[in-house]
Order: structure tokens, then sequence, then C-alpha cells
């Protein structure tokens, strides 16, 4: 990939909609209503595994258009953690209750959240608005948009694409947004009034039980 220099509108969030502009947040949670944090994680790893070898992505159900909705995903969630990290920067302490006051605040996430980070350290774990910063310190706004469009093509391609883009540069893309994915979850978590529980899970598989008992057989 040719490096070039972006121009003044590279560095504005394009792909998200103006109420998501207004409040990041709902990017992210509609980040993870596409696809549970365990889920987006394996997605990433078979679509990295995908351009590193002679294959192309394919889904769980045998197909490789669910990788434009991935892409998309991706662009969303990056850009909106642009935003908040700019906000943050610029003196917009709202955000700081994003960052955990104490190891006992862990523990408590842990047990009633219905998942958890397991790829980010306890340092990172108390304050992912810290892992977001070291995100845009490694690449650029349009870097990363630039990648995943390399992401995308060569995903979609049979052939590998070690031989014309960097292998260290895919390795640190591939790391950073698995740690974007758990700084994103901590963030929406600690900020929502509505936040992703254990209980809400069991609730739901009940009334799904009931419902399904109260069908008549076919």
């Amino acid at each position: 990939m040719s490096e070039h220099i972006f121009n003044q509108w590279d560095h504005l969030p394009i792909n998200l909609a103006a109420e998501q502009i207004a409040n990041p947040l709902i990017a992210i949670d509609d980040f993870f209503s596409a696809a549970w944090l365990p889920e987006h994680i394996e997605e990433l790893y078979k679509w990295r595994k995908s351009i590193l070898e002679s294959n192309f992505f394919v889904d769980a159900k045998g197909s490789p258009v669910s990788l434009l909705t991935a892409y998309k995903n991706n662009l969303k969630l990056i850009e909106a953690a642009y935003l908040i990290n700019a906000a943050y920067k610029n003196g917009y302490y709202s955000y700081s209750v994003a960052i955990s006051k104490s190891a006992e605040q862990l523990t408590d996430e842990k047990q009633k959240w219905s998942h958890f980070p397991t790829l980010l350290n306890e340092v990172e774990l108390m304050n992912p608005l810290a892992v977001i910063e070291d995100l845009f310190n490694a690449f650029s706004l349009p870097e990363y948009r630039e990648q995943l469009d390399e992401w995308l093509e060569n995903g979609l391609s049979n052939q590998s694409a070690d031989k014309w883009m960097e292998s260290s540069k895919i390795i640190s893309v591939y790391e950073n947004l698995q740690e974007l994915y758990g700084a994103a979850w901590l963030i929406y978590q600690r900020l929502s009034d509505d936040p992703y529980l254990k209980q809400d899970k069991t609730v739901a598989d009940v009334v799904n039980i009931q419902v399904s008992s109260q069908l008549p057989a076919p």
C-alpha cells in the first residue's frame, strides 16, 4: 500500500449518522447489538486468517457476504472511538466515568456483566480511555480506514495478501482492533444506563422457553 498525505476531510468521521456523531455511544451500542464481544473477536480472527492465507473470508453460512457488514461495523466503531478520544482529550470529562475506581469494581463487573474483556491487562481494564488514546497514537483515523479497505479487498480474495501488505502492519491493526473491542465494551457498559448483564440473558432464555412451551405442536 503506497503512503500518501491525507487531506483535512479524511480526519473526520464520514461513516457515522448525525445522531452517532452527537453521541458516539450509540455507534458502540449498535456495534454490540450486531454481535457480542466474543463473536466480534472470533469474526476478526477469521478475517485476519483469510487475509494471510490463500482463501477468502467465509461466514457461518458459507458465504463471504457478511464481511461487508463487518467492514462497515468496524469503520463506525473506529470513528466513534475517535470522537470519544478527541472529546476526552479536549476536556469532556464525562467520559472519565469509564475509568474504573478500584480492583473491587472490576471484580463486581466480572460477576455481573454478560461479557468481560479477556484480552486487556488490568491497567487497560481500569482505564479503557488510555487504550483508545494508544490506538490513535499507533495509526491515524484515515490510516485505519485505509487499512480496513485493504482488509476488505483481500478478505474477498483467494490469494494471500502477505506479498503486497506489510505483515507487521496487519498484526498491529489486528491487535489494536482486538483491544478496541474490549475498551469500547468497557466504555459502553460503564457509561450506559442499561448495560448488558448476565441476568438479562437468563431472563430472555426463560421467556423464550415459556413462549416455546405455549406454542401448539406442529
